[in-house]
């Protein structure tokens, strides 16, 4: 099963899309802060089918992008998460002996039926609190560990590595520690150094966001204030 839509009706998504406007006209927030709200193919091999232990280690604010709903035109907000898998080394060409990795694209926020929510509390065990919901930074979740289950699809003769299910990682599990690099490119704290560093794909969806377009024609840069994260509590992952 694949991460990328949202399974709710029209009206749903219209009454999401009038709250996320709501929210984005309120105040200038950094991006990556995410909110309850109303309502890999390619020519690179897919990640092995299978459980696997695996490591966030890539988080990419895309702006708001254009989607298609039943025929219609919907603006939202997306971020896309990246996992490497240490247990599975790609076996030959260019990255050879480097882990599989696995991304999939969310709609960022954590309206009821979302799927970031539900993924994110299926991650940390629990549900988010009133007080969570009202605003979560997805940063925390850079670097930390969990248990995924991959599975794969086909489509026009290609195979695609899907996100079945996600958990913690099970008691007794010790993961390695992270092989690639942290990546956390954010539009409300632009840096070029790390939007240079993306794939010319992310670089060239991330262009088609209007945060985009203001990022790059200000200098302005919004500071987000200490006490808009929440704490984080020792008896979950984040």
């Amino acid at each position: 099963m694949s991460f990328d839509e949202d399974n709710d009706g029209g009206a749903y998504h219209a009454q999401v899309e009038l709250r996320e406007r709501f929210y984005q006209e309120k105040e200038a927030k950094m991006s990556l802060i995410v909110r309850e709200s109303g309502g890999s193919g390619g020519d690179f091999a897919p990640a092995p089918a299978g459980a696997h232990v695996a490591r966030c280690y890539r988080i990419i604010d895309l702006g708001t992008q254009v989607k298609q709903w039943q025929g219609q035109e919907r603006k939202v907000k997306q971020v896309l998460l990246s996992w490497e898998l240490p247990d599975a080394k790609i076996p030959d060409g260019k990255l050879a002996g480097q882990p599989f990795s696995i991304s999939e694209r969310f709609t960022a926020n954590l309206s009821e039926k979302s799927k970031l929510r539900a993924v994110l509390e299926a991650w940390r065990g629990r549900q988010f609190t009133k007080e969570e919901l009202d605003g979560f930074n997805l940063e925390n979740v850079l670097g930390k560990t969990c248990y995924l289950n991959v599975v794969h699809s086909n489509n026009n003769g290609k195979t695609y590595a899907n996100i079945a299910s996600i958990m913690p990682v099970p008691n007794g599990l010790k993961p390695q520690g992270q092989i690639n690099e942290s990546v956390l490119f954010s539009l409300e704290k632009f840096d070029l150094e790390v939007f240079n560093s993306l794939s010319k794909n992310l670089q060239e969806t991330v262009k088609k966001s209007p945060e985009y377009a203001k990022a790059v024609a200000t200098k302005d840069r919004v500071e987000l204030s200490s006490g808009d994260v929440e704490e984080l509590n020792d008896d979950i992952p984040f």
